[in-house]
């Protein structure tokens, strides 16, 4: 329930200005209404509209406003959703009855036992859980009061608003073209409404220029800001942490708000690991392990052997990789994938995304950042996600920024899916990679097999223990 957030940090920030805002605020892509109970929740009192084309949005929209909308089920395609049908009519129960079937579409593919219990469990509570959504509804009501909601084109309704300094705009346009078509897909088959016609709103530039071509203030905010976009707009008043998950920028034109940059605070734990030295020899006999460990404990690996000029971002899940019980590296992942290899269906929940893959420094083997890429993907590192995160795993996917078109830390473990050239002339590359198809040892002997360089072969051995020293 309530899906399609606009991220925390954008929050903060709206927040800290509720003060700066006139009267009346008009929302543009309501989504899940953060902005809207953003606004009500720390005090804002004028007048907050809000506008979308999804049923998801709409059925919520009106509810919170007041209002209602005719929604019937699909009883021909969707036979299994029928104890929804009693709930439809009112605007309570239109909006309990599309969060529950959003809720249950999720897993009607059945594609693997996870899927097909949970699908199974919410047919059999359909009715339950109905009654339980209108009880967070009424919750979400007493938070959240909108003055009116238009089920209606984005770019329409900008047209709509008055101008003037009484009337403010703020969006937050969809990233990725098509994004919330596919999310919503199944619902949309699953309920008759009618559904407004509408333009595509993620070219970001062109909604900005719309926007800031009207007379009065406004506030736009992105996670892909271009030099189009500024080229409009100007530059940001405010961005997100740097190493954030979702880096925000926002743009506006009220003058009182000032550029700045909200501080990002990493708490940090030191861990007794003995780190893998230039004396200790990685063979056959070797035995790899993966570790859980917290995110402060991550965040010292990642402050002690991480590169500065790499913008860390935080994820739920850390691991440490260990030779021998030596520290020889760091996975982190996340849950929520947003990069899709066309390989997999866009619509499939079994990926996980790697968000760091981090190697100790070591003279004497040089692509120890490809066995901790392996270790990513081994059996063993996935029943340990498919334990945390309880659903089927399948496919890993990373991000990489490189001055070249390939990075050949990934080329030969993960394949590349896409390549962007960016304005300041780095490469962004997507990587994915299947998960589980090989155990710790196996990865360990492949690895040796294909990628361990051992810079002391062939030195004297004396030479090799002074080198030894040395570095040590």
């Amino acid at each position: 329930m309530f899906q399609g957030v606009v991220h925390a940090n954008a929050r903060k920030i709206i927040a800290r200005y509720i003060e700066r805002l006139p009267r009346n605020v008009h929302i543009i892509g309501s989504g899940n209404f953060s902005i809207e109970t953003t606004l009500r929740a720390n005090g804002y009192r004028g007048t907050i509209t809000g506008c979308d084309i999804s049923l998801y949005s709409c059925v919520l929209g009106t509810y919170l406003a007041g209002g209602n909308i005719s929604v019937v089920l699909n009883s021909i395609e969707f036979p299994e959703l029928m104890a929804l049908e009693s709930h439809l009519g009112d605007s309570e129960g239109n909006a309990a009855a599309v969060a529950v079937a959003l809720q249950t579409l999720r897993f009607r593919k059945r594609d693997n036992h996870y899927k097909r219990r949970m699908y199974n469990a919410h047919i059999r509570r359909l009715d339950a859980l109905c009654e339980e959504t209108r009880h967070k509804l009424r919750q979400k009501h007493l938070v959240v009061r909108l003055d009116d909601f238009h089920a209606l084109d984005g770019w329409q309704r900008v047209a709509e608003i008055p101008s003037g300094d009484d009337h403010a705009i703020v969006t937050f346009p969809p990233t990725y073209s098509g994004g919330y078509e596919r999310l919503y897909a199944e619902l949309e088959r699953a309920f008759h409404w009618e559904r407004p016609e509408y333009q595509d709103l993620s070219d970001i530039a062109e909604i900005a220029r719309g926007v800031a071509a009207r007379s009065g203030p406004w506030i736009i905010g992105t996670e892909q800001p271009t030099a189009e976009l500024e080229r409009e707009v100007g530059e940001p008043i405010a961005l997100s942490p740097r190493g954030s998950a979702v880096n925000i920028s926002l743009y506006s034109n009220i003058p009182t708000l000032n550029a700045q940059l909200i501080r990002r605070r990493v708490n940090t734990q030191k861990r007794n690991w003995v780190r893998l030295t230039e004396s200790d020899t990685i063979d056959e006999s070797s035995l790899l392990s993966v570790h859980a460990i917290s995110k402060p404990e991550a965040n010292h690996i990642r402050a002690v052997y991480g590169s500065v000029d790499i913008q860390q971002s935080d994820a739920p899940f850390c691991y440490a990789v260990a030779v021998d019980g030596n520290l020889l590296g760091l996975l982190m992942f996340a849950p929520d994938v947003r990069p899709r290899p066309p390989q997999v269906d866009v619509g499939d929940r079994e990926g996980v995304y790697l968000m760091c893959d981090l190697a100790v420094s070591s003279e004497r083997y040089h692509r120890l950042g490809k066995l901790i890429l392996m270790v990513a993907r081994s059996e063993e590192m996935r029943r340990e996600l498919e334990n945390r995160l309880v659903r089927r795993l399948t496919w890993a996917v990373t991000t990489a920024f490189s001055r070249y078109p390939e990075s050949m830390k990934y080329r030969g473990v993960f394949r590349r899916f896409s390549r962007v050239r960016l304005e300041n002339g780095m490469y962004k590359l997507n990587y994915f990679s299947r998960l589980g198809e090989q155990s710790l040892r196996e990865v360990l002997r492949e690895w040796i097999r294909r990628f361990r360089t051992d810079s002391t072969d062939g030195l004297p051995k004396s030479h090799s223990c002074c080198l030894e020293k040395r570095r040590n």
